[in-house]
């Protein structure tokens, strides 16, 4: 499947992103929650998964980061979640 332009640009921000919303949770951890976040990314394999939602009907964005064991896609570890309310989006 071949991507388009926009498509391209859009994952290429996405990437960003989420390396962007890590660096955040391990720079703003407690230091052994993020030495056990990536031991356990390291021995279960686990694998990021970004969320993007506006839970108050286009009011607010809430943005959360978790690692997911790739058995089942359940979410092991939240490393991040964060929510802003309308007024911080203008």
């Amino acid at each position: 499947m071949k991507l388009t332009d926009s498509e391209t640009r859009l994952i290429s921000m996405a990437a960003r992103l989420l390396s962007i919303a890590v660096r955040t949770a391990q720079v703003g951890s407690d230091p052994a929650e993020v030495a056990r976040a990536a031991d356990l990314h390291d021995r279960e394999k686990l694998y990021p998964k970004m969320i993007i939602s506006s839970p108050h009907g286009g009011g607010g964005i809430r943005l959360e980061v978790l690692l997911l064991d790739p058995a089942n896609d359940e979410p092991v570890v939240r490393l991040l979640e964060i929510e802003a309310k309308g007024e911080l989006l203008q």
